[in-house]
C-alpha cells in the first residue's frame, strides 16, 4: 500500500465521513430552528414538504459554502491575500453565488428587489447604509444577496460552527457577537 493510498483510506475518507455527519446534523438542527419559527399561530404551519425543503436548503447552503471555503483557502495559498482580496472573494463571490443559486433552486428565477434605487451609491466616501435583515426564515438570508452590494452580517457567534457557513463568514469579514 502506497503513501497516497494510506492518506486516502485513513485520513481523507474518515474526514469526509465526519464532515458528512457534521453537515447532516447541523442541517437537521437548523431545520428544527426553522420549524420553531413557523410554530407562531399567526403564520401558516410548515408541512412535511416544507420541512424537507428547509433541510435540503440547509444541506445545499452548508455544502456550497464549504466548497467555497476550500476554494478560498486554495486561492489564498496560491495567490496570497492582496488588499483584502480574501474578503471580496468570499463575500462578493462565493456567498453571493451560493445565496443566489439557492434562491433560484428553492424559490424560483424571478426575484424582484423593490426600493434598491433608494440606497446610496456604493462609492468610497459615500455614506454607509445600515441594512437590517430581520429575517422570518432562512431563505430571507439568501435573498439579501440579490442586492449585489458589499456589506457585513452581524451574527451570533454560534453560527461560526455551522459547516462552511461560519468559516466563510469569518473569511468574508463578517462580525460575530456573543448574545
Amino acid at each position: 500500500m502506497g503513501v497516497l493510498e494510506v492518506i486516502i483510506n485513513f485520513i481523507l475518507k474518515p474526514a469526509a465521513v465526519l464532515f458528512d455527519i457534521w453537515l447532516l446534523g447541523a442541517s437537521a438542527g437548523a431545520t428544527i430552528q426553522e420549524r420553531k419559527i413557523w410554530e407562531n399561530p399567526k403564520l401558516p404551519s410548515m408541512n412535511p414538504f416544507g420541512l424537507v425543503k428547509a433541510f435540503l436548503l440547509n444541506v445545499c447552503w452548508m455544502g456550497g459554502t464549504q466548497l467555497g471555503v476550500i476554494l478560498a483557502l486554495l486561492k489564498r495559498a496560491i495567490m496570497g491575500n492582496k488588499n483584502g482580496d480574501m474578503r471580496r472573494f468570499c463575500h462578493n463571490g462565493v456567498e453571493r453565488i451560493v445565496g443566489q443559486m439557492l434562491i433560484k433552486l428553492f424559490i424560483g428565477p424571478n426575484i424582484i428587489i423593490r426600493g434598491k434605487e433608494n440606497l446610496p451609491p456604493e462609492n468610497p466616501g459615500s455614506p454607509a447604509p445600515v441594512l437590517i435583515a430581520n429575517h422570518d426564515s432562512q431563505i430571507d438570508i439568501a435573498a439579501v444577496y440579490y442586492l449585489c452590494r458589499s456589506w457585513r452580517w452581524i451574527s451570533k457567534s454560534s453560527v461560526f460552527f455551522l459547516p462552511g457557513v461560519g468559516q466563510l463568514m469569518y473569511f468574508g469579514g463578517h462580525v460575530f457577537i456573543d448574545r
